[in-house]
């Protein structure tokens, strides 16, 4: 719980019911919850930094269709060699939660089949 200073004498109502009297240059006890509101003010930590903002996230890029399609086509082999039943469809077809466990990709049901079908072409051409 961050100890904080103000370069003048200022009396902080927080939204949450406190008060905190600053003096100028004298370390005062700020409670978890009133923080934010003292950073605002111009409040500094004396012990550590204190961030006002939250860190930035980075966006997650989405991946390409021929980045889908290789991790799908990596993912196909492995659940055939493992031929779990909980792993494939009453139709044959592997689940997208068995393909996601594996590669970490989310495909929707028309993905997979489109997928599955292309994987399976390609599987009897080599043959």
């Amino acid at each position: 719980m961050p100890d904080m200073i103000l370069n003048r004498n200022y009396d902080l109502r927080s939204i949450a019911g406190r008060v905190i009297n600053f003096t100028k240059g004298t370390p005062v006890f700020v409670p978890p919850q009133c923080v934010k509101e003292a950073l605002a003010i111009g409040a500094e930590g004396v012990d550590e930094k204190l961030e006002f903002l939250e860190p930035e996230k980075t966006p997650e890029i989405p991946l390409t269709l021929e980045e889908i399609k290789a991790l799908a086509f990596e993912a196909f082999p492995e659940l055939e060699s493992t031929n779990k039943r909980e792993d494939f469809t009453a139709q044959g077809l592997p689940t997208p939660t068995a393909i996601e466990a594996l590669v970490g990709i989310k495909l929707t049901n028309q993905e997979r089949d489109d997928l599955w079908v292309e994987y399976v072409q390609a599987k009897s051409d080599e043959k």
